[in-house]
């Protein structure tokens, strides 16, 4: 149950991510990750268009190992 081993979604984030329309990558920073969109679609119809290309931000330590 390490917070190193996994990012919590909400479901119909996590079957969008299965059925991969959006990606989570390390960013540039150490401690960065981004999001990119992978379905044009997608970009256009969902929450995700904004998100594309900018950074996850975590509150706490809490987040996915970079390995």
């Amino acid at each position: 149950m390490c917070p190193q081993n996994g990012l919590p979604m909400l479901r119909w984030v996590e079957e969008a991510f299965d059925e991969g329309k959006f990606t989570i990558v390390p960013g540039d920073n150490l401690d960065e990750w981004k999001v990119f969109t992978l379905d044009e679609r997608f970009i256009k119809d969902s929450v995700f268009g904004p998100l594309h290309g900018g950074a996850l931000i975590f509150p706490t330590d809490f987040r996915p190992a970079r390995r």
